[in-house]
């Protein structure tokens, strides 16, 4: 499982039709907010797996909820702050760029 927290970056390619099992997606639900969730293929239909225990699977064929596409960078602030030239900079670290996404997932 993934380990996202608040404030963390997510870089999504934009592709309301990807459907690769066992990526993580950016979804919209029915009351406008985003959240990312493992895309699986249960019993032959796509769901959105959440990570909280106690939360069922979306089937993502429910007409309230949209994929906005999948995640293909995750990035964190770091709490690192430096000043460089008298400019404050924030630094951030990979926690995992690409995701196991390639160009040929898109084709």
């Amino acid at each position: 499982m993934r380990n996202f927290k608040d404030r963390d970056f997510l870089l999504v390619h934009p592709d309301v039709s990807f459907r690769k099992p066992e990526h993580y997606v950016v979804a919209r639900s029915p009351d406008s907010e985003f959240v990312a969730k493992l895309l699986r293929r249960v019993a032959g239909a796509f769901v959105l797996e959440p990570e909280t225990e106690g939360y069922l699977p979306i089937p993502i064929d429910d007409p309230d909820w949209r994929i906005v596409g999948p995640v293909v960078g995750h990035r964190r602030e770091s709490r690192i702050t430096t000043k460089l030239g008298g400019m404050r900079v924030r630094s951030y670290f990979e926690i995992g760029d690409n995701l196991g996404l390639t160009p040929d997932h898109y084709a």
